[in-house]
């Protein structure tokens, strides 16, 4: 019996929630019109990293998105209701594949990255694919939004990175660049926080601290609602970095977390509505100009 739409978008929002109670949450700060096609996104971002390590899962997984996207429907909710936010924003096969192929890389990381840029394209299917593939819900004002998400999408990405480096270390991997490593005498399998592997850390930090900059353009081309929700991703990652920073860029023994208060406050900061726009005394002159 194939379900209903509705049916199809509520069962996207109970996987969206049971996969991730956090960014479930931060879809209730979109207006509610917009709310089912993150959900639906989200769905199949979790299945994508369900399937992430079994290559006969991604097929399966990939075969129904191209049936669904075919027919704008499918007797699976959670691709009904992606084939149906899919075709109501313009979301090509193309950028849901992008994620899949992420969530798969991701499973299975190479051992080491050899450049900054070797390791963006390496968490790029992670982050800015899944950016990129909500920026359509998220109603932009400007094209050159979509951009400015995905440096979004790969600073938080890249922040997980660097939150991670121990873990990675029990996996065999080393995901910092390989010629940065050498350039600051930096070695991770020392598991020693050294004054090398401090200026390491604060040159990736200040990487990531760069993408977040272009995230605020971002919420200046997205609609108050939106760009609630770029403001708070924006302002949590921050505090990673920060949590980072604090904890004397020891990530070897564990990610360093934000403390609580300094949590709530960072949303706090990022939900207060922007100060007004006011005119520089140059602007204000050159109003005045044109008013004559």
């Amino acid at each position: 019996m194939t379900p209903s739409l509705a049916e199809s978008y509520a069962r996207c929002r109970a996987l969206h929630r049971q996969a991730s109670r956090g960014t479930w949450a931060l879809v209730g700060l979109l207006p509610s019109v917009q709310r089912p096609h993150v959900h639906a996104l989200a769905a199949f971002v979790a299945a994508a990293d369900g399937a992430a390590a079994d290559a006969t899962a991604r097929r399966r997984l990939a075969a129904g998105l191209d049936e669904a996207l075919a027919a704008g429907d499918s007797g699976d909710p959670m691709l009904r209701a992606v084939a149906r936010t899919a075709r109501a924003f313009g979301i090509d096969g193309e950028r849901l594949t992008r994620v899949v192929d992420g969530a798969a890389a991701a499973a299975h990381p190479p051992a080491t990255v050899p450049t900054h840029a070797a390791l963006v394209a390496l968490v790029d299917g992670r982050g800015a694919a899944r950016a990129e593939l909500v920026a359509p819900v998220l109603d932009p004002r400007d094209p050159a939004a979509t951009a400015h998400l995905a440096d979004l999408g790969r600073a938080v990405a890249l922040t997980a990175v660097l939150g991670r480096v121990g873990a990675d270390l029990e996996r065999g991997c080393v995901l910092l660049p390989e010629d940065d490593l050498r350039r600051f005498g930096a070695d991770p399998r020392q598991r020693a926080v050294t004054p090398q592997w401090e200026a390491l850390l604060r040159v990736e930090v200040s990487r990531v601290r760069r993408l977040l900059v272009s995230a605020d353009v971002a919420a200046g081309l997205l609609p108050a609602g939106s760009a609630r929700v770029v403001r708070v991703v924006r302002a949590l990652t921050a505090a990673r970095l920060r949590a980072i920073e604090r904890a004397g860029y020891d990530v070897l023994t564990g990610p360093p977390h934000p403390r609580p208060l300094a949590a709530a406050a960072a949303v706090a900061g990022a939900l207060r509505p922007p100060p007004p726009r006011t005119r520089t005394p140059w602007a204000a002159r050159a109003a005045r100009t044109a008013d004559r």
